[in-house]
């Protein structure tokens, strides 16, 4: 299915849409709204037709099965209708989207309709209120007069300040900028590759964090992971500071006393260079090294006994994905002579990627897209108008970050994308990662007053689209 707009131009549409109409007319049951202030079941051959704007829901094989007829002389919404068998599934509120979106493109924010008792439940839904006045009565011969208010919709995606800023913080600076009556807004915390993972999962309510125990050797150091039923996910950029992977094995046990089964472990360039091979250890696993530290034999026995019926998955860069290069490291060259070949992902986490594909008998999978699946990020941007990206470092092509695939979400949206960053960018260089617009952050630590500026300076430029 398919939504289309057919500007009034194209007038070989307007009889699809008339007949589509009358069709609907007779149906035992109103569908959202009968013939509005224009009667189509009164039409006659003369009669001229408003220049309506017609959005047309689809069907693969060009069957309409939903349409809404705009009037773009007095903004009012003349019909909307859905076939019978195909209500429910939101076409109606999908047509509605895209009138909004075209009266706010226009720089119109207020839409008109008038409905029968029928269509009043559905209309009320949908934010629409009753109005009157002299010219207008609220109720005539059994039709509603109504009308919305349209507001910007904007959805704020930010990966990790240093300083702490992060979406749930931008978005509060923009409601105390702008009142929510005036802008609609929601946040959503994404990561940037090496960190923010767990956080954004948690932000988002879609899962619970368990900390560690303090370490009393390190009592400003706190590791935690995420938890949604028996899933664990773990983002290794915790062991950032560690000499060796060990600590990720004391949190795949600490989870597994959790009683999880299913572990995700969040790979990135930010953790120790020895291929998972202190993480094995506290699992379990004994090696023997020989004189020049290489590894000579290993003893499996404890480490299968320890992760019997568990599964895992590796969440790594999508780009590591295409990459198979094995770093050089005394476990990898041990498992490059007793195991199987690499498969995709191997080469992520300087080669914890292909541990955990050999020895933990996972797999590999893109941990943007399952971060932007978990947390429902397409739904979020649902009819929203523009997203708004926040990034403290340069984005380049080759940049681990999930804010070049939110931004492919939204073009596949229409809406508008914009990417603020303290770092230098121009135009050219963020159209290439995906954004229609760069506006630049103040560099250094940021302030309320320099958050709030650059949002008025952005909401400036959205309203001159």
């Amino acid at each position: 299915m398919k939504i289309r707009h057919y500007p009034a131009a194209q007038r070989q549409k307007i009889q699809a849409l008339l007949d589509f109409s009358r069709r609907m007319l007779r149906t035992q049951r109103q569908t959202c709204v009968k013939a509005c202030s224009w009667d189509v079941s009164e039409i006659v051959p003369n009669k001229p037709l408003p220049p309506w704007e017609i959005f047309a829901a689809e069907e693969d094989d060009g069957q309409i099965i939903g349409a809404l007829a705009l009037d773009p002389t007095r903004w009012q919404i003349d019909l909307l209708a859905v076939l019978q068998h195909h209500q429910g599934e939101g076409l109606s509120s999908e047509l509605l989207h895209q009138a909004r979106r075209f009266a706010k493109k226009h720089h119109h924010f207020e839409l008109q309709v008038i409905v029968l008792m029928p269509s009043l439940p559905f209309f009320l839904k949908e934010e629409f209120t009753l109005m009157s006045s002299d010219h207008h009565p609220v109720q005539l011969q059994e039709r509603f007069f109504m009308r919305q208010t349209l507001r910007p919709r904007l959805v704020l995606a930010a990966e990790p300040f240093d300083d702490g800023w992060d979406a749930r913080a931008f978005n509060e600076s923009l409601q105390a900028l702008v009142p929510i009556s005036q802008c609609q807004s929601v946040s959503c915390n994404l990561s940037d590759g090496q960190h923010g993972y767990v956080d954004a999962l948690i932000g988002q309510s879609v899962c619970q964090r368990v900390t560690l125990p303090v370490d009393p050797a390190f009592p400003a150091r706190k590791i935690s992971y995420a938890v949604r039923g028996n899933n664990a996910i773990l983002e290794l950029s915790a062991l950032a500071d560690e000499t060796s992977t060990r600590l990720g094995g004391h949190l795949i046990l600490h989870a597994l006393n959790q009683g999880c089964r299913r572990f995700y472990l969040v790979l990135s360039n930010a953790i120790p260079q020895d291929g998972g091979l202190g993480m094995l250890e506290a699992l379990g696993m004994k090696f023997v090294y020989d004189d020049l530290g290489e590894i000579v034999r290993a003893d499996d026995q404890e480490l299968k006994k320890t992760l019997r019926g568990l599964t895992f998955i590796a969440l790594c860069d999508p780009k590591d994905l295409y990459r198979n290069a094995l770093p050089a490291s005394p476990l990898i060259r041990w498992l490059q002579q007793t195991s199987s070949a690499a498969e995709p992902g191997a080469g992520a986490g300087y080669g914890l990627g292909y541990t955990i594909q050999v020895l933990l008998h996972g797999k590999c999978q893109d941990g943007v897209a399952a971060l932007m699946s978990t947390i429902g990020f397409r739904e979020r941007l649902r009819h929203a108008d523009a997203l708004l990206c926040f990034r403290q470092k340069f984005l380049s092509p080759s940049s681990s970050s999930s804010l070049p695939q939110a931004a492919a979400i939204a073009h596949h949206e229409d809406m508008t994308t914009i990417l603020v960053t303290p770092a230098k960018t121009n135009a050219a260089q963020a159209e290439i990662l995906g954004f229609d617009h760069v506006v630049n952050l103040p560099e250094g630590p940021l302030s309320d007053q320099d958050v709030q500026k650059t949002l008025s300076r952005i909401l400036n430029e959205l309203n001159g689209l």
